[in-house]
């Protein structure tokens, strides 16, 4: 059990390096991106669309979200301009996250009329997250 504790906080620590630090936005970011997982794997299964490749491509997008972040914070770091990208892209996916969570549950529970008027909008302009 100690030594799981030193792995998990190594990996923790490395995460946190890499994506400049754990702070409101990546806490925001991290708690979005479970919740789009767990929202779209419900709503899979109460299509009956459930599928082990699908949900492996969403962890991917995850990974490739956060690795996306690690990158923004090591271009900042060598122009040492820090915070001025990062944090633009860490708020473009909490917003991304956002918008797919309400996809996810829209069918299920009564959404606020102007949420669905925003989400029609949204993807009428071809915005709508892959």
């Amino acid at each position: 059990m100690y030594q799981f504790k030193i792995v998990l906080a190594v990996a923790l620590s490395g995460f946190s390096y890499l994506v400049g630090g754990y702070d409101k936005s990546i806490e925001a970011l991290l708690i979005l991106a479970v919740l789009d997982y767990v929202t779209g794997i419900v709503n899979a299964a109460l299509k009956g669309e459930l599928s082990s490749k699908i949900g492996m491509k969403g962890i991917c997008k995850k990974f490739f979200m956060f690795a996306i972040i690690a990158m923004t914070v090591a271009v900042e770091r060598f122009i040492n301009q820090p915070e001025s990208l990062h944090n633009l892209v860490v708020w473009f996916f909490v917003g991304n996250e956002a918008i797919s969570i309400v996809e996810n549950i829209e069918g299920y529970i009564p959404l606020p009329p102007w949420l669905k008027k925003w989400l029609k909008k949204f993807r009428d302009k071809g915005g709508k997250p892959k």
